[in-house]
């Protein structure tokens, strides 16, 4: 028998940004942090729960930061 499904235990910030990358994965991260309206507080709280739970991942190319789900 398969175990369910647990939601997610998650902040509601992170809730957000995880909704924002389920809809657009690989988002630049200025526009992410954008389109998310979370102040600069949050925003580095909810990116770090959701690092060290491992959901998202940040990908530097050159200049260019890109976060996508894992």
């Amino acid at each position: 028998m398969k175990p369910e499904a647990k939601p997610l235990a998650i902040s509601d910030e992170a809730k957000v940004i995880v909704d924002l990358l389920k809809a657009e994965n690989n988002q630049a991260l200025v526009q992410l942090k954008e389109k998310a309206g979370l102040s600069g507080k949050k925003w580095d709280a909810a990116m770090k729960e959701l690092a060290k739970q491992n959901l998202t991942k940040v990908v530097v190319e050159g200049d260019a930061k890109t976060v996508v789900l894992n």
